[in-house]
């Protein structure tokens, strides 16, 4: 539905931390699917030397849970551009609760975001959802709340 380059123009975030691939599917303003391919050469592994144990490449959960809400963020701003608000505000992922990782993913693994708008509120929204790998659970995000916050204010 969205490859990268389109993808890059939607939300703020650049490289190295732009942590989506494609949209492979859609529901306006409810449910975004997304992907994130890893690979040996992601920046998280810079400073690893070339023997190193396979577990040590276990890609981090906070860069998974970031993948995660950067597909949350499309979604979210999507809503944002066809309501007529296009300001330089940037979505910051601001509380989570209820994750579960159920299993750690690696180079040559391609993750595949579900993330939910459970709810649009005032300050922000509250999502949910999970992630698989080759169809298989990887972690679930029970509850999120993303805000907007000035883009120019936040470094």
């Amino acid at each position: 539905m969205l490859e990268h380059a389109a993808i890059r123009g939607r939300i703020p975030h650049a490289h190295p931390m732009l942590h989506v691939d494609r949209v492979l599917d859609m529901e306006p303003y409810d449910v975004i699917v997304t992907s994130k391919a890893i690979t040996g050469s992601e920046t998280c592994y810079a400073r690893l030397g070339p023997s190193v144990a396979q577990h040590a490449l276990s890609y981090p959960p906070s860069l998974l849970i970031e993948s995660w809400g950067q597909g949350g963020a499309l979604l979210w701003l999507e809503r944002e551009r066809a309501e007529g608000r296009t300001d330089t505000d940037a979505p910051l992922l601001a509380a989570l609760r209820g994750i579960t990782f159920h299993r750690g993913v690696h180079p040559g693994d391609t993750l595949r975001h579900t993330v939910r708008i459970d709810q649009y509120t005032a300050a922000g929204v509250i999502m949910s959802g999970e992630s698989r790998c080759e169809g298989e659970l990887v972690a679930e995000i029970g509850y999120a709340l993303a805000v907007l916050r000035p883009s120019d204010k936040l470094f």
